[in-house]
């Protein structure tokens, strides 16, 4: 999916104002690296991009005149991009997100999560062709135990515990923008066991009227058949499904699209282009 296509599903309305101001002096915004373009002008609609990664997303809604706000722990795989180098799982950090939240929240149109699933990822139940059993990757996770598996090596546990730390925070986070009248989505590939982790399972106690949303990214022009899973939900509008019009699931016109390519391809130039060289050539 374009991160354009998915920009321009955003609604526009102000956040309503719940509960004390807790505005920020330019100074504060300064010293914690928001200041300047980053936050830019009040008055103009902002989207909050947390687990930025790539920053695509952002880049995107700046392109149809919102500003943007990306936030991550890791900065380097930011392309060409300010990110706000923040870590949900630091308390302090994550202070400073919770202010500056309430500060903007008139503001805010639209905050985005996308959490890492490595440590969820199903594909770790698949073996890695020419990749030896003592290097292949190994499940952390099963649908019986989303939280993590009980034989785990004390660094797989390291690694499965500091997830589901960021899960937990994104879930807190996600509940305060929501309470401010914030719309709010996540994002994790259609089968990763994150949105059967108990953090997940609390935001469905907590909003009930969550919707879900699935699509292929063949079928906005991703070059894959990647199926991709959105939660979502809009206190302005909880009856609202903001992105129901990316639930597109794949066709199999990629998979046409490359047969009519190889087609072609065979069509011009010789067989023996495609085949390899005999012993003697």
């Amino acid at each position: 999916m374009g991160p354009s296509t998915f920009a321009n599903n955003f609604s526009f309305s102000p956040a309503r104002d719940v509960g004390q101001s807790c505005p920020l002096s330019q100074t504060q915004l300064a010293s914690h690296q928001l200041s300047g373009e980053t936050m830019c002008n009040k008055g103009t609609g902002l989207v909050l991009e947390i687990f930025a990664g790539s920053c695509r997303l952002s880049k995107a809604c700046r392109g149809i005149g919102l500003q943007a706000l990306s936030v991550d722990k890791d900065v380097n795989r930011a392309e060409n991009a300010v990110v706000a180098k923040y870590d949900l799982c630091n308390k302090n950090h994550f202070s400073i997100l919770e202010k500056v939240v309430k500060a903007e929240r008139h503001r805010l149109v639209h905050a985005h999560f996308a959490p890492s699933c490595g440590t969820a990822s199903k594909a770790r139940e698949r073996l890695v062709p020419g990749l030896p059993k003592e290097r292949q990757p190994r499940p952390l996770r099963s649908e019986d135990k989303p939280d993590g598996l009980d034989n785990l090596t004390p660094s797989e546990a390291a690694r499965v515990a500091s997830a589901n730390e960021s899960y937990e925070a994104a879930v807190k986070l996600l509940l305060l923008l929501i309470d401010l009248g914030v719309s709010v989505s996540v994002e994790n590939p259609k089968n990763s066991l994150f949105w059967l982790t108990s953090m997940m399972q609390k935001l469905y106690r907590e909003i009930k009227d969550g919707h879900h949303t699935i699509f292929h990214s063949c079928m906005h022009g991703g070059t894959r058949d990647k199926a991709t899973k959105f939660w979502s939900f809009n206190p302005r509008a909880p009856e609202v499904n903001l992105f129901d019009s990316l639930a597109l699931e794949c066709d199999k016109s990629i998979q046409k699209m490359k047969l009519h390519i190889q087609l072609f391809c065979a069509s011009v130039w010789p067989v023996s282009f495609y085949t390899k060289p005999s012993a003697g050539a």
